[in-house]
């Protein structure tokens, strides 16, 4: 049961630098929900482009209604304002795993967008989506693939337009050889695209990557092969080809004059008249760019006025310079997302400018304002007169790693400053999802009382349903009637196929009076059965802040009643008769006085009713009781007042109530112990004439200020208890101290064992981070338990989160797998929360003539796979390249090896091991070849 009232919270994070070197207690794994407006890993910027009044930002991992990371394309257009969210592009037979929006080029009123993951001729063929603007809107033209397409070709892997000419590179297409990759050359003819060229490199060789970048500027073109080896494994090359009528011919390769391994030379290029960038990320460890100036046929390599490749003057430093290009005129844009904001990894986009003689020099550093570590602004970047934009994909603007990109404009000075940041509208922030929860066989329900969708703070609930390992979104309620400030989902119960929603802000009969709302679920839809009011409800009732559901009747609490005296508080007892509810009862409870707050927790099961009244004065000030009623027929009477043996004043026991059969729970945050308000919950249980304590339940990690016992539960020999203001100790990561994470929550769970209640676990949701009030709600029901943290920034500031455990003999257990919200399907999807880097043996093992590695990553990383033999010679070098967090295990992900060695000749059977490395992680296994 929910028993925290954040009611209209504006939640501030606190940063205190305290010193405190103590061990975070492990956090264990859980069920993600967030709210359906979470753009969660959606990698937002990822491609960009600018033309004129228009901007495109490409979102590859956007999950839509065509299936999880089918992608999508935001369009912005200008206007007298500045620059506002215009059109979402689909492409038009998109299905889930495409990444629509990998790639993206812009030329006038066409955008060419790269779907390299496609599967129409098999597993990533790939295929590349044209648009043309009509007025205002952008629409589909044509679809392009390779007409001799193959699986594993991933043709869009680059993309490049100018006039009525389009590139596509397929920098695995086996033409000539395994992997050597080709550029497809397209041309406008009318309506009409045709291809009219087929590019490879003159010297192919296997595994070059050739197309894995392409440029082109009226009749030149060129194309980036960034595995190529005549300087060395992966050192990577570019190569230029011209336009003479309608053939192309070959004219340059170009290498950079330091270019060694796994520089990866060709990573990103871009041509413009006569002069050509091309970018090397990995040259000497941070990366470099090389300009070359054409003379005649002849490219020449240029030189700045200091040295002969472009690498950026920062005192802060940065890694990955190159990963993106763009030349136009006399400027370029060279992205670097490793580029550092002091300590801070958070990318960055260099400007550099052309002067005579033809030197090139940095002329800005362009950040984004409210960057953060990871963000990698300039994976992507483009020109358009004096405008720049960047993409920072892993910004965590409308989620986390929702993606955003940032326009830069040049003033008359010469300056650089930044206009806007671009990001997608969808945005769950300030929502609260998680204020509230409960469960119930299959479903799972959670509130977002300041859910915006319907009216500001209006309020929302969403349900999930189990499906084997999955819980996927059913529905998301709203009232019928819903208006501004309702809080609608402040409160939430679910018994079977019933739900209750408390919005104790409507105002039908006064300010803040308050109702609720009872949803069934009917044939294969949720449908709104009644509203609830109080026959007598008033003005600051807030009636609907406290809810509870058991068969057919239902409790819902009323603590701002004025019941004979000022909040002494009521509970209205709601019964259903068919398709009606009817009040059967109004309760109070006995001596009320001002301020009691009867009604602010509510329980119900079978006959017996349980209410909480935490201001109550039974043992002193705000001491705090609860009540115990029992239905005889259709008439209701109390029959016991709780209190605990130890009450004291202020300790607000009845904050949190929970009841099943014959076993109650009570909550007291503000129980001294031994430091203020530490917390505790207590259990009664009854007998055969009364409620008796048999339990204090305390956390064994309590501080002052935790507040254990703002949210309970119980079902059955479990319980679980939230703390939902649980500081967490300053963690150190690189050396550098945390600060402490305050307000960061907890949750306990407690098992029977006869006559005593034993604390079992600890839990502390991996992912949450500071004021995300971990355990400001909790219910649990059969195998599962619900935690909310109302606070957590998932899915935008404030969103909120829900987490689901399933409990299992001695202790709670991972349910199967993690999860997070599906912004436009409403179905959960794996979020791939990964705690520990690891590399799994190879499958099948021993195998002939093919394998996959599979592997999980726990952070972004660089990933390879070397291949050795018995006697330690190298036999392959797979360069799996840059590898978001999560799980490789299937063998759509994992990494791939063909059993072929540099040379493309198939290696003997025997003994081989493989040194799997990503970032700082490194680890060696064996496997056998038999044939």
């Amino acid at each position: 049961m929910r028993r925290r009232e954040l009611k209209g919270l504006q939640i501030t994070v606190l940063t205190l630098l305290l010193g405190i070197g103590l061990a975070i207690q492990s956090s264990a794994d859980r069920v993600q929900l967030n709210t359906s407006a979470a753009v969660i890993h959606d990698n937002l910027g990822k491609s960009v482009g600018i033309s004129g009044d228009y901007a495109m930002v490409g979102v590859p991992n956007d999950d839509t209604d065509n299936g999880r990371n089918a992608g999508s394309l935001q369009v912005f257009l200008r206007s007298e304002t500045g620059w506002v969210q215009h059109q979402k592009l689909h492409a038009s037979d998109a299905v889930g795993g495409d990444q629509f929006g990998t790639t993206l080029a812009m030329s006038g009123d066409y955008a060419v967008v790269g779907a390299p993951r496609k599967d129409d001729f098999g597993n990533n063929s790939g295929a590349v989506y044209i648009f043309t603007r009509q007025g205002t809107e952008w629409i589909e033209q044509t679809k392009l693939v390779a007409p001799d397409a193959r699986a594993g070709d991933y043709f869009g892997i680059s993309v490049a337009i100018d006039g009525d000419t389009v590139l596509v590179g397929g920098h695995r297409i086996n033409k000539p050889m395994a992997d050597a990759g080709s550029v497809y050359v397209f041309e406008r003819l009318g309506n009409s695209w045709i291809q009219t060229a087929h590019l490879t490199a003159p010297d192919a060789t296997k595994f070059a990557y050739f197309g894995f970048s392409v440029g082109i500027d009226g009749d030149t073109a060129i194309v980036g092969a960034t595995r190529d080896d005549e300087e060395g494994l992966d050192a990577g090359a570019a190569y230029v080809f011209v336009r003479s009528g309608i053939q192309w011919t070959f004219q340059a390769k170009l290498i950079g004059n330091n270019t060694e391994s796994e520089d990866n030379f060709g990573y990103a290029v871009d041509v413009d008249g006569d002069f050509a960038i091309v970018t090397a990320p990995k040259n000497k460890g941070n990366g470099a760019a090389y300009i070359y100036q054409r003379e005649g046929t002849v490219w020449e390599q240029k030189r700045n006025r200091i040295r002969i490749r472009m690498i950026p003057i920062d005192p802060d430093g940065a890694a990955s310079f190159g990963t993106s290009v763009d030349i136009s005129g006399e400027t370029a844009i060279i992205g670097a997302v490793g580029g550092r904001v002091g300590q801070d990894v958070v990318g960055a986009a260099y400007v550099f400018t052309r002067n005579e003689p033809p030197f090139w020099n940095q002329h800005t550093k362009l950040t984004a304002s409210d960057s953060n570590g990871g963000d990698q602004l300039g994976y992507a970047v483009a020109i358009s007169g004096n405008e720049v934009i960047a993409g920072a994909p892993q910004h965590s603007a409308g989620g986390l790693s929702s993606g955003a990109a940032y326009i830069y404009e040049q003033k008359e000075d010469g300056t650089w400053i930044e206009s806007i940041k671009l990001s997608d509208g969808e945005t769950a922030s300030e929502d609260q999802f998680g204020i509230s929860v409960a469960i119930s066989g299959n479903f799972a329900i959670s509130g977002a009382q300041q859910d915006d969708d319907v009216a500001p703070n209006a309020g929302a609930a969403y349900v999930f349903e189990r499906s084997g390992s999955l819980w996927l979104q059913r529905a998301k309620f709203t009232a019928d009637d819903a208006k501004a400030g309702d809080l609608f989902g402040n409160t939430v119960a679910i018994n079977g196929e019933t739900v209750v929603i408390g919005a104790p802000g409507v105002d039908d009969a006064g300010p803040e009076s308050g109702a609720a709302y009872v949803f069934i679920y009917s044939g294969e839809e949720w449908v709104q059965q009644a509203k609830l009011i109080g026959d007598d409800t008033s003005m600051f009732d807030h009636f609907g802040t406290a809810v509870a559901l058991h068969e057919n009747t239902a409790v819902i609490g009323a603590h701002g009643k004025d019941e004979a005296t000022v909040d002494a508080g009521a509970a209205y007892i709601f019964v259903r008769n068919g398709v009606s509810w009817i009040q059967q009862a109004k309760l109070t409870h006995q001596n009320a006085v001002p301020g009691d707050q009867f009604g602010h927790a509510v329980a119900i099961y079978a006959d017996n009713a349980l209410i909480g009244a935490h201001r109550s004065d039974a043992t002193g000030p705000d001491s705090g009781a609860a009540y115990i009623f029992t239905r005889n027929g259709g008439t209701w009477s109390q029959d016991f007042e709780l209190i605990p043996n130890d009450s004291g004043l202020g300790d607000e026991f009845g904050y949190a109530v929970d009841l099943t059969g014959g076993i109650a729970i009570v909550g007291a945050p503000k129980e001294d112990r031994s430091e203020p308000d530490m917390g505790a919950a207590y259990i009664f249980v009854e007998t055969r004439r009364a409620w008796l304590q048999q339990a204090k339940l305390t956390a064994t990690e309590a501080e002052a200020g935790d507040e254990f016992g703002a949210a309970v539960a119980i079902h059955e020999g479990t319980a679980i208890v939230g703390a939902w203001k649980d500081d967490h100790p300053a963690e150190s990561r690189d050396r550098v101290l945390e600060p402490l994470q305050i307000d960061k929550g907890s949750a306990y769970s407690f098992l029977r064992d006869g006559l005593t209640w034993v604390q079992k676990r600890r839990i502390v949701a991996s992912g949450t981070n500071r004021s995300d009030l971990f355990g400001a709600s909790v219910a649990i029901r059969g195998a599962f338990a619900i935690v909310g943290a109302a606070g957590n920034d998932s899915a935008g500031d404030n969103a909120g989160s829900a987490f689901i455990y399933n409990p299992i003999d001695l202790g709670f257990r991972p349910a199967d797998v993690p999860f997070s919200i599906d912004p436009t399907s409403q179905s959960l999807t794996t979020l791939g929360h990964i705690k520990h880097t690891m590399i799994f043996q190879n499958y099948p093992n021993p195998f002939n003539p093919e394998t996959w590695f599979p592997y999980n990553l726990a952070e972004q990383a660089e990933v390879t796979v070397k291949i050795y033999d018995i006697g330690g010679g190298l036999v392959r070098h797979l360069n799996i390249g840059l590898q978001e967090p999560g799980n490789y295990q299937n063998q759509a992900k994992a990494a791939y090896w063909d059993g072929r060695d540099r040379s493309g000749t198939r290696v003997a059977s025997g003994i081989y091991f493989y040194t799997f490395t990503a970032g700082d992680f490194e680890s060696t296994r064996r496997m056998v070849i038999l044939k």
